[in-house]
């Protein structure tokens, strides 16, 4: 396991307000390429809605172990019922930011709250299966924290 350290983080909220942590980053991938040509829109500079092309498409995710939260976090109607408005010291985060580069359209947030690595693992999931980023991010989290690795050799 690596030793990490705590440090202040910025999280990005769905309203494009910020939320300051205190905690340790466990976990980070990207579904972007690096220097990624753009595909699957020939001719186009940007991808229709719908269409795959990581250069104009991807995801963020990040897993937090969280100390402390500052400021006022109010999630808006949009949340997942998991959500809450505080985060009590010990929590997981998973920070998921859709992003895009195509004009017009919005960067997707979603915040995870729990205190069960399983739980994390479940909200990687896509169509049951853990896959691309979401495979990434958890292999990584693994390795800096013993619950999830325990809840990666359960699942």
């Amino acid at each position: 396991m690596t030793t990490l350290t705590p440090e202040t983080h910025t999280i990005r909220l769905r309203d494009g307000n910020e939320l300051d942590i205190q905690g340790t980053r466990i976990g980070h991938a990207s579904s972007a390429g690096d220097d990624e040509p753009h595909t699957n829109h020939p001719g186009e500079p940007f991808g229709m809605p719908g269409t795959r092309c990581r250069a104009c498409r991807w995801i963020e995710l990040s897993i937090y172990l969280v100390d402390a939260v500052y400021g006022v976090y109010t999630p808006d109607t949009e949340t997942a019922e998991n959500e809450t408005a505080e985060a009590p010291q010990g929590r997981y985060l998973v920070h998921k930011l859709g992003q895009s580069i195509v004009p017009g359209e919005i960067i997707k947030v979603n915040l995870y709250w729990t205190d069960k690595a399983i739980d994390v693992v479940k909200s990687l999931l896509y169509q049951g299966r853990l896959d691309g980023a979401n495979r990434l991010v958890a292999a990584r989290a693994a390795q800096n924290d013993p619950e999830i690795y325990k809840a990666l050799q359960v699942w």
